[in-house]
This record gives structure tokens, C-alpha cells and sequence, in this order.
């Protein structure tokens, strides 16, 4: 006979490859989101540049004379 190819009616994993497969995602995922974590943390901040200031923009639109 053929093997069945429906799913098993168990909530449980039948095999203990799956959790160790499970908890090694878990912990890959762990030092990949430290790691990240670091990297902006050490990120040097980026040089100051010496910019003009923004032009200041008057205009009397707003302003009705009285």
C-alpha cells in the first residue's frame, strides 16, 4: 500500500528534529537581531557640515494694512 499523504491528526510534533530545527531558528534570529543592534549602536555619527541656514521667506499675503 501506498503511504498516506494526509496530514496527521496530532498537535504535537512527532519528531524532535523539528524543535531543535525550531530553536536553532530562534536562536540564529537572536544574534542577527543583536548584531543589527550593535551596528547602529556603533554607527559613527555623520560629519557636521557647515551648511548656510535656510533663507527666510516674508511675505505680506497674510498682512491687510488697517
Amino acid at each position: 500500500m501506498a503511504p498516506s499523504c494526509e496530514p496527521k491528526s496530532s498537535s504535537a510534533m512527532d519528531d524532535l528534529h523539528d524543535l531543535v530545527l525550531a530553536m536553532f531558528g530562534v536562536a540564529v534570529a537572536a544574534v542577527m537581531l543583536i548584531a543589527g543592534e550593535l551596528y547602529l549602536v556603533t554607527w559613527p555619527d555623520p560629519l557636521e557640515v557647515n551648511a548656510k541656514p535656510p533663507a527666510v521667506v516674508t511675505s505680506s499675503v497674510g498682512h491687510q494694512p488697517r
